[in-house]
């Protein structure tokens, strides 16, 4: 069956359909929600609320990308919208915290030095504010400026948090490789 097929079963509520366009998104799909989520239980009910979203939604899809482009901003709005509804009751980032990011330089050879699911596992262990910037912007491809609109932030906010949030994963990648180092030892 064809991508336009399937999308076709789909707008008609055919479930057969609608279970194969899961089984081929649902990976790369759950990949997106385990970015933004804390633990897998949480990443799962987003990729639950996601999928729910593009099937109620999928009749705005005109085909004018890759049926996978137009369902991972349906994720990354899915799991921003639940990050924002999350943090309600507090400010996810500190507007106060607002300043330019010092552009300093980084030795970031080190990051050769670890594996991608070594990088997922550290992003996932920073603190909300800095992995939510950090997956937008440089994994998701957003601007300082759409990051800024989306969370209701300044630019400058949006560029000290990837900064700050860089500086804790390199830190963080060389106590890794102290502690490697110790233990050859």
């Amino acid at each position: 069956m064809t991508e336009s097929e399937l999308i076709s079963r789909c707008r008609k509520k055919d479930r057969v359909a609608q279970e194969q366009l899961f089984r081929l998104h649902s990976g790369s799909m759950m990949g997106i929600c385990v970015r933004y989520s804390r633990d897998r239980d949480e990443a799962r009910d987003l990729l639950n609320d996601g999928f729910i979203k593009v099937f109620t939604s999928i009749e705005s899809f005109r085909g004018d990308s890759a049926v996978k482009t137009w369902m991972s901003r349906i994720f990354v709005n899915t799991c921003l919208t639940h990050l924002k509804d999350k943090y309600k009751k507090y400010r996810l980032i500190d507007e106060d915290e607002d300043f330019a990011a010092e552009e300093e330089e980084v030795d970031d050879s080190i990051l050769n030095e670890i594996s991608s699911e070594e990088a997922l596992e550290m992003v996932q262990q920073l603190p909300d504010k800095y992995r939510l910037i950090i997956n937008m912007y440089s994994i998701d491809g957003y601007t300082h400026k759409m990051i800024a609109g989306h969370l209701g932030i300044s630019e400058g906010t949006s560029k000290s948090q990837l900064s700050r949030a860089r500086q804790l994963l390199l830190k963080t990648i060389e106590l890794k490789r102290k502690k490697n180092e110790k233990a050859r030892k």
